[in-house]
């Protein structure tokens, strides 16, 4: 063990008479060497040196990564690429040296974790879901998909058992870092994809009498209809009816929506103040569309 010891020897000749040398003193030295491992890259280790049976030395440490010296039986170090280094202490007291190693593992903490999935699915469909970091080594992803299933990797794939929103959880991990994300999947029943909304109004309308406004779709079944009428009126249904109140132009807005999808288009609708408005608009409008139709 180290200390401080007294110590007499013993010296046989060949006549076998002893001869005993002593009190003599023998100082027994350890030097240990420990280190913050594994550490996150650019972050601080702490590399301790600690030295026990005497004393008054002086400390300097080479950190392994090809930086350094550093000083101190105790200092810090942030390591700047991931890999496996030996940092090694030097002990030194007069003609005494001592040296003593650690290992340190720098690692590339876990960031900017995303989750994605391709919903909405239809319900006994495959979902997919797929986490992604923007830095992190040695990554290991674990999954609660939200319906009791729990799962590992980076990209998952399942089928969920009925219709509903869940809530998938992935956690990133690694030696050094956690972080963990959400991403909501919509698994729908057996709809039909909504395609070709148009939407139509019967203007142009005269100041004061009612604009009937209707949207259509070629295809997609469960839809639902909601409208921005451009004066900052909502309206719900394929079919709405609305009295503008000012003469001008509005851009009414039409959302159609359902389990599987959303589209948006727009109609314009002229508001005038006579019917003689609408007679020279009306050939304009014919003008305007003959040309178009060249």
């Amino acid at each position: 063990m180290p200390g401080v010891y007294k110590i007499w020897i013993n010296a046989i000749d060949a006549a076998d008479n002893t001869t005993t040398v002593g009190p003599a003193v023998l100082t027994v030295v350890q030097l240990t060497a420990v280190a913050d491992s594994p550490v996150a890259t650019a972050v601080q280790a702490a590399l301790t040196a600690t030295l026990t049976g005497d004393s008054g030395f002086g400390f300097i440490w080479s950190p392994g990564d090809g930086t350094g010296p550093l000083a101190g039986a105790a200092t810090t170090h942030a390591y700047t690429t991931v890999g496996f280094f030996t940092a090694t202490v030097t002990a030194t007291k007069g003609t005494h040296t001592f040296t003593a190693t650690t290992a340190v593992e720098a690692v590339e903490a876990v960031s900017g974790l995303a989750l994605v999935n391709d919903s909405p699915i239809v319900v006994s469909d495959t979902t997919t879901l797929m986490a992604t970091v923007t830095a992190g080594s040695d990554v290991a992803f674990t999954w609660d998909l939200g319906d009791g299933t729990q799962t590992y990797g980076r990209v998952v794939r399942h089928v969920y058992p009925e219709k509903g929103r869940y809530t998938a959880v992935v956690t990133a991990t690694n030696k050094v870092s956690v972080l963990t994300t959400t991403s909501t999947v919509d698994v729908v029943s057996s709809a039909e994809e909504i395609t070709g909304l148009v939407a139509v109004n019967d203007g142009p309308t005269i100041l004061g009498a009612t604009t009937t406004l209707s949207a259509t779709v070629t295809a997609g079944t469960n839809v639902s209809y909601t409208w921005d009428l451009g004066d900052g009126t909502p309206a719900a249904g394929d079919v709405v009816q609305h009295i503008y109140p000012g003469a001008g132009q509005y851009i009414a807005a039409v959302t159609a929506t359902n389990e599987v999808n959303v589209l948006t288009t727009t109609s314009t609708v002229d508001v005038v103040t006579s019917e003689e408005e609408i007679l020279v608009y009306l050939p304009l409008v014919m003008r305007s569309t003959t040309g178009l139709s060249r």
